[in-house]
């Protein structure tokens, strides 16, 4: 296939996915700036980060407000850090998640430009960077949660700056240590970023064991200071919250089947990341078939190609392991997020490739023509799909009057207010009481008592309750009912639902 049709259908890949991601920041850039939710979560997120630190953080669950802190504390701090330069919390914290996503596609590519060092056309490299990098964009979770105010993409964001400082680092310590303090940050910005330094370690390891060993002793005693620090300073609330209280979450098996399936829109794009990562390792077999155990660890030792192309392959395997977590009660799409962004490692190594090839002439380059040609119209029709945030509030011209509204109601009101969107609460100048939908969940598995809950529902402690049309309840039974019976009188807004008391 002509090297002059290889590349130009490339080409065309690549600048549909350009127009995507503008398209995409575009949005981005408006989302942040508006003033109410856009996701649940992220009110109560807010709230954690003005406590944070603070000596109510990971404290009492049994004293109001009740609070359970769902996450490690980095990106909280990060997010108080750029709010005191003056900028609005809530526009602080999805600037930083988006930041976080634009580090992942530079990240992504800078993988796939140094990995691919030894194709000696600085052009194929740069095709396949801005390919990989590009991609990150496209998929949907990806789009829907980089403009929230949620810990998700950060943490992302430092596994995959571990994983490139440890393919770069071959038998340096001193850059293999700056990549566990990479994987530190990330799992302490969410404590399940376990795939890509469990990954990054097993083939450092088989590069240089010692060199390995330090930099975990060095990591070891980062992380191991810090819990230390957080359990001492929280009378070992910490470990409760951050571990305990989301280690008994309730696992539904349907759920993990709607999910997947509400993925379909992305198939194409992880389906051509799977077909990717086996081209690879076919190809590096085929070009070494007598490369035994001792070569293959000798090859890794002398190849960035082969230990990017190892590392991101046990962690894409390792993050496909913790998939089977989406069956828990409270995941979403964020489950797939890093998922998704692993296969645009291997995308990007393969348009570098095919662009190189195309330039030869035999029967291996007309398959890597094929190939690329294959691979560039399967991404094209993954990149063409309707983008989601076209569905969102930001284009609602009503949306910041109805939420401007709501503040307005609940800053009227003689007492507080419990509300399902939490930001409307933190707008009005008020603290979030109760995120309703984990403490369902630990008063579903025994860890907390509602009670206590129940009655202020049934003293009227509340001067509103606002509700939102959704299918699935964020209350227990007990909850639902004590609202309905306390507070009657009900008035529509949009896709709320304002209840108010039975007594003035």
């Amino acid at each position: 296939m002509g090297q002059l049709l290889v590349r130009t259908v490339i080409l065309g890949m690549i600048l549909i996915l350009t127009l995507r991601a503008a398209e995409y920041l575009r949005y981005a850039r408006r989302a942040i700036t508006f003033p109410f939710e856009l996701g649940y979560g992220e009110g109560i997120v807010w709230q954690q980060a003005l406590i944070i630190p603070g000596p109510r953080m990971y404290g009492d669950i049994t004293q109001f407000p009740f609070i359970v802190f769902h996450y490690t504390p980095v990106y909280h701090l990060t997010v108080r850090a750029v709010a005191a330069l003056g900028v609005d919390p809530l526009a602080a914290g999805r600037g930083v998640t988006l930041a976080a996503a634009i580090a992942i596609a530079v990240l992504a590519g800078s993988i796939v430009f140094t990995a691919m060092r030894e194709i000696e056309s600085t052009s194929a490299r740069v095709a396949g960077a801005v390919a990989a990098g590009l991609m990150v964009l496209t998929y949907h979770p990806v789009q829907e949660w980089a403009v929230l105010m949620r810990v998700d993409l950060l943490a992302i964001a430092f596994s995959i700056a571990g994983v490139y400082l440890a393919i770069v680092a071959g038998q340096r310590t001193l850059i293999l240590c700056a990549a566990i303090l990479m994987f530190v940050l990330g799992i302490y910005t969410k404590q399940t970023e376990l795939s890509a330094p469990i990954a990054a370690i097993l083939v450092a390891a088989v590069v240089n064991a010692r060199s390995t060993s330090r930099a975990l002793a060095f990591g070891l005693l980062i992380g191991g200071t810090a819990f230390m620090i957080l359990q001492l300073s929280t009378s070992g609330g910490f470990w409760h919250h951050v571990f305990e209280y989301n280690l008994h979450n309730r696992f539904f098996f349907h759920r993990a089947i709607d999910l997947v399936l509400a993925q379909k829109s992305d198939a194409g794009g992880v389906l051509a990341g799977v077909v990717a990562f086996a081209f690879l390792w076919w190809t590096e077999a085929a070009a070494n078939p007598a490369r035994n155990i001792s070569g293959w660890v000798e090859a890794l030792r002398q190849s960035r190609r082969l230990r990017a192309l190892a590392i991101v392959s046990l962690w894409f395997g390792f993050a496909s392991a913790q998939l089977v977590s989406i069956a828990k009660w409270g995941s979403w799409s964020n489950y797939f997020i890093e998922w998704m962004c692993i296969t645009t490692v291997p995308i990007g190594m393969v348009v570098s490739f095919v662009w190189d090839r195309a330039a030869t002439r035999n029967e291996v380059a007309r398959f890597a023509g094929l190939a690329g040609v294959l691979l560039s119209l399967t991404l094209v029709e993954h990149a063409l799909h309707r983008p989601l945030f076209k569905e969102l509030i930001v284009y609602d011209p009503n949306g910041i009057a109805l939420g401007t509204h709501l503040v307005n109601l609940i800053r009227e009101s003689p007492k507080p207010s419990l509300s399902e969107d939490m930001v409307l609460l933190l707008r009005a100048g008020q603290a979030v009481p109760v995120e309703p939908a984990i403490f369902a969940d630990l008063t579903s598995t025994g860890i907390w008592d509602q009670r206590p809950f129940l009655n202020l529902i049934q003293d009227h402690a509340f001067s509103l309750i606002i509700l939102q049309d959704y299918d699935e309840g964020r209350f227990t039974k007990e909850v639902a009912d004590a609202i309905q019976n306390n507070y009657p009188f009900i008035e529509h807004l949009g896709n709320y639902i304002v209840r108010r008391p039975s007594e003035p």
